[in-house]
Order: C-alpha cells, then sequence, then structure tokens
C-alpha cells in the first residue's frame, strides 16, 4: 500500500530505494539491503549514541519525549537489535512492497494515529490513508510527532480494545 501514496516511494532513503527495486522479485535481497541500510550497531553503544543517530528525524516535541523516555528506548531499541536488523528489513519488505490484497476491500477498522510533526511516518500519509481505506479513523496530534505511543498509549489501546 505504501506504493499507492503519491510521493512516498520519492521520500525513501538512498539505500531503502536500493532496496524496494528488488522487489517483488527478490525479497530476501531487497531484506538485506534494507537491514544493510538501518545498521544500528555503532549507535547502541549508549543512549546517547542512539539519540543522535536519529536526532535528525526527530521533531522538537520528539525530542522532548525521547528525553524522558531515553533509558527505555535504548533498552527497547537494544532488545529489539539482538538479532541484528533483519525484523526492521522484513518489516520493509512487507510495508513498502506491493501486497496480495487490495486494501480498499478492507471490511474492518483501521485505527491511524499521526502527529503532525512526525518526521518518519508523515502526516500526508495519514491523510491519504485516512481517505482510501473504508473504515479508517485517523487521530492527528496537533504538534507532535511521532513517538505518540509514550504518551498516548492508554487512549491509543482504549480506542483499539472499543473497536
Amino acid at each position: 500500500m505504501f506504493q499507492l501514496v503519491p510521493g512516498a516511494l520519492d521520500e525513501l532513503s538512498d539505500g531503502d530505494k536500493a532496496a524496494e527495486k528488488l522487489l517483488p522479485g527478490d525479497p530476501q535481497a531487497a531484506c538485506e539491503r534494507f537491514a544493510e541500510a538501518f545498521d544500528l550497531e555503532p549507535a547502541l553503544a549508549d543512549a546517547t549514541s542512539l539519540y543522535q543517530a536519529f536526532e535528525s528525524l526527530l521533531s522538537e516535541w520528539d525530542r522532548e519525549v525521547w528525553k524522558q523516555h531515553s533509558e527505555a528506548l535504548f533498552a527497547e531499541m537494544r532488545e529489539a537489535m539482538v538479532q541484528g536488523a533483519w525484523g526492521y528489513g522484513w518489516d520493509n519488505v512487507a510495508w513498502i512492497g506491493s501486497w496480495d490484497f487490495d486494501p480498499a476491500k478492507l471490511e474492518c477498522p483501521v485505527l491511524l494515529w499521526y502527529g503532525t510533526e512526525d518526521r518518519m511516518a508523515s502526516p500526508s500519509h495519514a491523510r491519504w490513508f485516512d481517505t482510501h481505506l473504508p473504515d479508517a479513523r485517523l487521530t492527528m496530534f496537533q504538534g507532535e510527532g511521532h513517538l505518540l505511543p509514550f504518551v498516548h498509549l492508554e487512549q491509543m489501546l482504549a480506542e483499539f480494545l472499543s473497536s
């Protein structure tokens, strides 16, 4: 579905663009390229290094949230990367690659939570999904960024459970 969002492929990094070009023909090679582009090993030395690796992708709001939760973010990222960036690679193969179903025919609610200042998941994507998915429910947080779950998890889970 990512490929259907106008301009989304243009927003990818050069490494991710190279990986995307391998899809759908060679998902294993695409996964390897995505994983290579997300090599965080040097950044996982300490919480400060991890912050510096992501700093350019963080809005001012995200920077404040990161400071409040830096140790949790560091611990979670270290755990997520214990076996390397393979999860990230396969996640991008699934997300950026073509899908074998038409998302416009989904029959279940799709809950979307975005911040207007998100630099990792563009708010323009949120608006596209909201328009093109039959039962999308968009919650847009004004002035906030990508780290919404650290602030709004209780609200997000409550809405999810009530759906």
